[in-house]
């Protein structure tokens, strides 16, 4: 019998091998999909069709056995991941999917789970679509540029979601209060859009929630109290809004809550030292804001055990937290921004933290004999803004695992230490604005990990010390120094990398060598208050990203090249840029403990006065700056061809002639210096289209006429910008332009100093009179030969002979 019931099972499994049916999708769903996959393909841009990838759109196969489709056991669509699966990930950000592309799969109701991130949708999310899908569990939008507002029927209709992402969109409005009818919501992630208004309370309601990630957004409004009920919370991430109000006490009823990030709001009063004292708090991070820290060394004890602290502009003041000696699982610490003083204590260098902030503050000492920069675990140290002094360690290579030093805006002294070569880890170095010191024999080597570095603002000598650095350098920023010589002429092929040359305030004379165009990945280049001569090489024209541009305070001649006009980085706006991720401004993020690294800052002339522009700001600006040098010639109206230009400085030149009317075109200009030159003629009348212009010095020129208006023009009142123009006149200098009025006699005097006009008149007698004289004998002559005719006539009565004498007599 036991044999028996063996050899029937083993056929079952054997038949079953055989006979097992295939899963395939319903015919609604297979047609669905196939008409999804048409409007995605055949509604692209040919350029793009290369992108997809082809297994996704084999229909000789079952779409269930499509990479992305996930099919249940009777056959329907559950799940559509398509994210990885439709696009080739090398390609991803060139695709552009209309969102009316989706409308056939909200006919696949049977879908549980639907993803969709990073796929470059673009349009509207439809409510009425996505409410269809009654039974999805996880929604994932994220990474797409949808726009508009969240329409509410998705939180009406989807009550079984769990799991929703929004973020990194393009999406506007209020957080829907809907939003709590999702009760089995248990992630949200609606972050990097531009949502406005206060987080709905309904949100508090959710229960089963468990992480909200709302950060890089405009809400605001007070944190309630109420999200205290949220006791399965376990990450809370509203970095970067306009929140404002005191930290509700609530929080300590979260025992579960493990991450709480409020960075870069508007919050103020004391902090609750209860999150401090949360069993499972291990990423706390509340900088950038007006917090206060009220709470004595000796009397606090916090039971955490953080792995992640940032208290950054927290009103920290005295000397280092001792409380923070007990900390001993922290990895990252950012106290910047306080008024911390005194010496770092020794137990901070046993903690072993990875990342330590500790820039703008009072702190002081030497590093030379600090343990600090030797653990092992040291990746990134940021110490700039203090008081530290002294020389910089000789051993200092022995910080192998470093990565990022940050020393600038101290008062480290001496040479750079050979040791520096040892560094096979340092990717960025900031020494400015030290008292460091010595010639280009003095530097050290540096590694090829080197990409960014920042000496400017010392006393280092000697001719440009190129071959220290090596050819992957990105940033290299040595102004306000007294490097003095000629540029060399081998840098563009030492540097194929640089993105950013900064060497102003320097002592560099020569020409400016026409090979700086081979660098063609460069954005800045900064060369100000130097000694450079002879003319701007057209080269430059060539060099396809560069946004900044300043050659001001130097001896150079010749003309403003109508090549200029042609610099591609300048011609386009910052909305049409195509983005190629710039290094330039560099933030290091780490769990969101964020470095601004101010190391790549360029210093600007704006508006008369020198101003750095941040690393945030710099891929924003165009500029062009030629100011203070010996340019002559006239203006080319190429240069009406910058339409991205936010600066254009020509002023203390020699440049003649009229100021072109193509300027008008410059739609995003803030600033135009003309003064100081030879400018002659009327303003161009396409100034009054200059809509965001607000600082405009035509002083010290030859101009005449009207002053253009408009409203933006208006505002521009202020006489010093338009003095040493003794032909201007209009409202904004309050003289009154002589315009005469139909009709009006002439006026019969001239006043004694109207020398100009006066002159203008005589012009007109002088060419009035003759023209009157010949006017008086045509007259004479014509009445002559009237009278002569008509007597002819009265004697000849026959018009044929009339009209033969006339021919005869006068043609």
């Amino acid at each position: 019998m036991v044999k028996l019931s063996l050899t029937i099972w083993a056929l079952f499994c054997v038949l079953n091998l055989f006979y097992t049916p295939s899963i395939s999708c319903p015919h609604y769903q297979l047609e669905a999909l196939v008409e999804f996959q048409s409007l995605l393909y055949n509604h692209s841009e040919t350029s793009q069709r290369n992108n997809y990838k082809d297994q996704f759109w084999n229909s000789s196969i079952s779409c269930c056995k499509w990479e992305g489709v996930t099919c249940s056991a009777p056959g329907a669509v559950t799940e559509l991941i398509l994210g990885s699966a439709l696009i080739d990930g090398t390609s991803q950000a060139q695709i552009v999917i209309n969102a009316e592309a989706l409308n056939p799969l909200f006919r696949v109701t049977s879908l549980i789970v639907l993803d969709f991130s990073g796929c470059g949708i673009r349009g509207k999310i439809s409510g009425s679509g996505f409410a269809n899908l009654s039974r999805l569990t996880t929604l994932e939008l994220g990474k797409n540029k949808f726009e508009g507002f969240i329409p509410g029927e998705i939180f009406t209709n989807l009550k079984n979601l769990q799991h929703l992402s929004m973020s990194e969109n393009l999406l506007q409005g209020k957080i829907p209060e809907e939003i709590g009818n999702l009760t089995q919501l248990q992630s949200l992630s609606l972050s990097e859009n531009s949502l406005a208004g206060e987080v709905p309370r309904s949100i508090f309601n959710l229960k089963r929630l468990e992480f909200l990630n709302l950060q890089k957004n405009s809400l605001h409004g007070e944190i309630p109290s109420e999200i205290g009920n949220l006791t399965n919370m376990i990450g809370i991430i509203l970095n970067d809004n306009n929140l404002r109000g005191k930290l509700p006490s609530s929080w300590q009823k979260m025992e579960s809550l493990t991450t709480l990030q409020l960075r870069n709001n508007d919050l103020y009063g004391d902090i609750p030292t209860g999150l401090f004292h949360l069993p499972e708090m291990r990423y706390l991070l509340l900088g950038g804001n007006k917090l206060s820290w009220n709470n004595s060394d000796e009397a606090f004890s916090p039971t955490s055990s953080l792995m992640v602290l940032s208290l950054a502009s927290c009103n920290l003041s005295g000397p280092f937290p001792n409380w923070l000696s007990n900390q001993t699982g922290l990895t990252r610490l950012d106290l910047s921004d306080n008024h911390l003083e005194g010496v770092l204590p020794p137990w901070l260098a046993q903690l072993g933290v990875g990342n330590l902030i500790l820039a703008n503050n009072r702190l002081t000492g030497s590093l030379k004999d600090a343990d600090l920069l030797f653990q092992e675990g040291l990746y990134l140290l940021d110490l700039s803004k203090n008081n530290f002094h002294g020389e910089l360690p000789a051993s200092i290579g022995e910080a192998r695992n470093i990565s990022i030093l940050l020393l600038s805006g101290n008062k480290f002294s001496g040479s750079l230490p050979k040791s520096f070569s040892r560094l096979d880890q340092l990717q960025l170095l900031d020494l400015s604005d030290n008292n460091l010191a010595g010639g280009n024999d003095k530097f050290p080597v540096f590694c090829p990990s080197l990409q960014w570095i920042d000496i400017s603002l010392n006393n280092f000598s000697g001719e440009l010390p190129i071959f220290s650095f090596p050819p992957t350098t990105r940033v290299l920023s040595l102004g306000q120094n007294n490097f003095k010589g000629r540029l060399p002429i081998n840098l563009a092929t030492k540097f194929l990398q640089l993105q950013q040359l900064d060497l102003h305030d320097n002592n560099l004379t020569g020409e400016i060598p026409a090979s700086i165009s081979n660098l063609s990945l460069l954005q800045v280049l900064n060369l100000r208050n130097n000694k450079l001569e002879g003319s701007i090489p057209e080269q430059l024209s060539t060099i396809p990203n560069l946004r900044i541009l300043d050659l001001s305070n130097n001896h150079l001649k010749g003309v403003v090249s109508s090549s200029l006009g042609s610099l591609s980085g300048m011609t386009s706006t910052v909305d049409n840029l195509q983005r190629q991720g710039s290094v330039i401004g560099l933030t290091i993020d780490f769990l969101d403990v964020n470095v601004d690294c101010e190391c790549q800052d360029v210093l600007v002339n704006w508006k008369k006065s020198k101003q750095t522009l941040s690393n945030r700001q710099i891929d924003l600006y165009s500029i062009l700056d030629l100011s203070n040098n010996q340019l002559s010639g006239q203006l080319p109206p190429s240069l009406g061809h910058l339409k991205g230009l936010k600066l254009l400085n020509l002023s203390f030149n020699s440049i003649s002639g009229q100021i072109p009317s193509s300027l008008g075109d410059l739609k995003t200009v803030e600033i135009l210096d003309f003064s100081h030159n030879r400018f002659s003629g009327e303003m161009p009348k396409s100034f009054s289209r200059l809509s965001v212009l607000n600082w405009l010095d035509v002083s010290n020129n030859q101009l005449t006429g009207p002053i253009p208006e408009s409203a933006q023009m208006d505002r521009i009142n202020d006489p010093n910008f338009y003095a040493n123009n003794s032909g201007l006149c209009g409202a904004q200098i309050q003289k009154p332009c002589n315009i005469r009025n139909e009709g009006a006699p002439p006026p019969l005097q001239f006043e004694e100093d109207d020398d100009q006009e006066l002159v203008f008149s005589w012009k007109f007698a002088g060419i009035g009179f003759p023209i009157g004289f010949l006017s008086t004998l045509c007259v004479a002559f014509i009445m002559g030969f009237f009278k002569e005719f008509t007597t002819r006539v009265n004697h000849r009565r026959n018009w044929s002979s009339v009209r033969q004498t006339w021919f005869q007599e006068y043609t």
